[in-house]
């Protein structure tokens, strides 16, 4: 009997090491089996061998990947490039590229020079907009570059509805902003190079410094920052292609990734094109769908966000100064009805997700009783003494149109000065207890999942002794330097903080297999269809391809009723 448990258990560890990429067995073990991956090639990938290896993807074929779902012949990926930032400018007749929205669509009713996404004040324009000038790829001396690959397998739902999220992340490199080399970059109208340093910690150009501000107290808005700065995030979620396995069916997508760290895979240009492989082309005989796929940006999936920072050229009049900020999209396919359809592609600005509008915190706007009754009810998920498992739902009808940095009027905490009666405070210190904690810093917690407060906290009493890690001033990963060399730069939040605890949730995946037999789809030679929804939004015959934000915000939540809330990493943090 000791004889055939040690076979038993040669036989499994054999499997745990076989041919890199092989089919895993369909025999279902409850052995436990050690795994140990490399968070720096298995999770956050920023090795700069790898990602500027000839044989990675490029924005230009992400985008082309992307217009060759659409439908539409005509389209291709400076097409969606430029209607994409023109997202961010007015609708201006004889300007304007006509090629979808505007930010100056939905307005207030009650004032139509406040332009809104959700019902809520935006910035518009913005800077962002005369990117419809720029060709991203490297036409231009300014281009945009791959600086991560993210697995967020953390991010799948406890129930495996789907297998979490793949991101790609590009960030504007070279011209006068945010370089990709060189000792400084030139802001434009200051007479020379501001050292990189200097502009990745955010030190204002042209202003007062950080230090003044911060010492006057409120006057945190308006600063300058140098460099035509923006990243841009492409955040798929990926379907499971075996539901009836629930999560179990997303076995071979964690073990792709895991074998990244093995040492068949130390060769730079063999891991470029095993990521590139996943994202542009899947895994077909596993069933895993590509990565880039417009549906997996859509109504009920996944989205794209920008951190942008484009606010350097003082000498031209027409740039606005403006702050750091973060919004989100979605792409909407359009489709006529009928045998014939013709389609269209839009890019849509959405509500920035788990960014309840700072409003809603005070007495003056009209849904603030209902939206603190909710978040009273979120206290006993934010009080948890956990950094990387504390947060909030949020009901997309409470979210923002944008989250922005430096600007104290976006504090949560600022609006408890302005209760009359306190009750509101009164209510969230009931909600925290047995946990001793001010509503002050319930509201601190509730601020640090926001995308603003994540990438740039400025007050982090969070209570229990947690602080909140640093990021790289509003980043998380750099576009601008090496740590360690021959690596873009990541944070301190992510270094010590966010990637360990993705580590320990991904190593414990991969180490239990469930003992309920369940054999994936491709192994079994199954034709079940992968559940991805379609990415066409029907219209008549007569109507127009276009849509408005709310519309399509209406079916992303529709379609995401009854997704378990609960993820394998014990949150709904988003970023």
């Amino acid at each position: 009997m000791l004889v055939s448990r040690i076979l038993v258990a040669v036989l499994v560890g054999l499997l745990a090491v076989g041919p890199a990429f092989g089919r895993t067995s369909a025999i279902d073990s409850c052995q436990k089996r050690i795994h140990d991956v490399d968070p720096s090639r298995s999770l956050f990938v920023t090795e700069r061998a790898v990602l500027e290896h000839p044989d990675m993807f490029t924005l230009e074929d992400l985008l082309n990947e992307i217009a060759e779902d659409s439908g539409d012949p005509t389209l291709d990926a400076l097409t969606i490039w430029k209607q994409w930032w023109d997202t961010q400018n007015e609708d201006i007749p004889g300007e304007s590229l006509e090629l979808g929205a505007h930010c100056d669509d939905q307005v207030d009713p009650q004032d139509p020079s406040v332009r809104t996404i959700n019902g809520f004040p935006i910035d518009c324009p913005r800077n962002e907009g005369r990117e419809v000038g720029l060709n991203p790829f490297g036409g231009d001396a300014a281009h945009y570059a791959l600086i991560a690959l993210v697995n967020r397998f953390d991010l799948a739902p406890e129930k495996g509805e789907n297998c979490g999220e793949y991101r790609a992340i590009f960030a504007r490199v070279g011209g006068s902003g945010g370089g990709s080399g060189g000792g400084g970059i030139d802001p434009g109208g200051l007479g020379g190079p501001v050292p990189i340093d200097a502009v990745l910690k955010g030190d204002p150009i042209g202003t007062r410094s950080q230090g003044a501000q911060d010492a006057e107290g409120s006057e945190r808005g308006g600063v300058i920052f140098a460099g035509d700065r923006n990243l841009v995030i492409f955040e798929a979620v990926l379907p499971n292609p075996s539901r009836r396995c629930g999560l179990n069916g997303c076995r071979a997508i964690a073990e792709h990734w895991e074998k990244l760290s093995t040492q068949a895979f130390d060769d730079p240009g063999d891991r470029a094109r095993a990521l590139k492989t996943f994202f542009i082309d899947g895994l077909e005989e596993k069933r895993v769908e590509p990565v880039v796929k417009l549906a997996h940006y859509s109504k009920g999936t996944g989205q794209i966000r920008t951190n942008q920072f484009m606010s350097s050229d003082f000498s031209d009049e027409t740039v606005l100064p403006q702050e750091w900020q973060l919004r989100e999209f979605k792409l909407a396919q359009l489709c006529t009805a009928g045998p014939n359809p013709r389609c269209k592609l839009r890019v849509v600005p959405v509500s920035v997700k788990v960014n309840p509008f700072v409003g809603l915190f005070g007495t003056e706007h009209a849904s603030s009783a209902a939206f603190k009754d909710d978040f009273v009810d979120q206290v006993v998920n934010l009080r948890k003494r956990n950094l990387n498992t504390f947060g909030l739902q949020v009901k997309n009808l409470y979210n923002a149109g944008q989250s922005t940095s430096e600007d104290d009027r976006e504090f949560y905490t600022d609006m408890l000065v302005r209760e009359p009666d306190a009750q509101f405070e009164r209510d969230i210190e009931a909600a925290a207890f047995p946990a001793n904690l001010s509503a002050a810093q319930i509201l601190n917690r509730a601020h640090v999942n926001s995308c603003a407060g994540c990438h740039e906290p400025i007050d982090t009493d969070l209570g229990d002794g947690l602080v909140w890690p640093g990021s790289l001033r509003f980043t998380h990963v750099s576009e601008s330097s090496e740590s360690p060399p021959g690596h873009f730069e990541i944070s301190e939040a992510l270094r010590d903080v966010f990637l360990p605890h993705r580590e320990r949730v991904f190593e414990r995946y991969l180490n239990n297999r469930p003992c309920r037999k369940c054999t994936p789809a491709y192994l079994a030679g199954s034709m079940e269809p992968v559940s991805t929804p379609s990415s066409a939004i029907v219209v008549g015959e007569g109507e127009s391809l276009t849509i408005r934000s709310d519309e399509l915000q209406a079916l992303d939540a529709a379609l995401k009723e009854g997704v378990s809330e609960r993820n394998l990493g014990g949150s709904s943090r988003v970023h």
